[in-house]
């Protein structure tokens, strides 16, 4: 059902790409080929990429046909020829006239290079060419990484954020 009955399926056809399926086939494929090219922007793909992208992964529920399949689209994104703007080219043909989607695409790829801990030089030069590729300003960037920055920032250490708040707050 959904996307995972369609995933892997190269004969559709031009009507099934304009169906919700096909957005959300299109949506699924470029989110983690993008998410794969942005790990391997400074080079290297780290073990802390890797498991941010797994747990994407786990935040979209996915059972494993699903993903098997996303590590396939992680995996072609790595590669050095993959073709970035083509790709984004596409989604955004999809995606006409849904500038919401777009931002959540924006904010997923975000989220998950925050995750990884290693949001290079790099990578950001990459989540640049991304955001322009799907008309979406660096300033909204910006806007969009500064409460999921926090949100990491709380994620990575909590215990060591009660503190802050002083003896009285641990009494409640």
């Amino acid at each position: 059902s959904g996307i995972a009955g369609r995933l892997g399926d190269d004969d559709d056809n031009d009507a099934a790409d304009t169906s919700s399926i096909g957005v959300q086939e299109a949506f699924f494929r470029a989110t983690f080929v993008v998410m794969g090219h942005i790990a391997k922007a400074d080079g290297r793909v780290s073990e802390d990429e890797i498991r941010a992208a797994r747990a994407t992964m786990s935040e979209f529920r996915l059972g494993e046909r699903e993903i098997q399949f996303a590590i396939q689209c992680f995996t072609r994104g790595k590669d050095r020829d993959f073709p970035l703007e083509a790709t984004l080219l596409q989604l955004r043909k999809q995606l006409r006239g849904r500038p919401d989607v777009l931002r959540m695409f924006i904010q997923i790829q975000l989220q998950t290079a925050l995750w990884s801990g290693s949001f290079t030089t790099a990578a950001r030069q990459v989540m640049a060419r991304v955001a322009a590729s799907l008309s979406v300003s660096a300033y909204e960037v910006v806007q969009m990484e500064a409460p999921l920055g926090m949100q990491q920032s709380y994620r990575q250490s909590p215990q060591q954020q009660a503190p802050r708040f002083g003896k009285g707050a641990e009494a409640y």
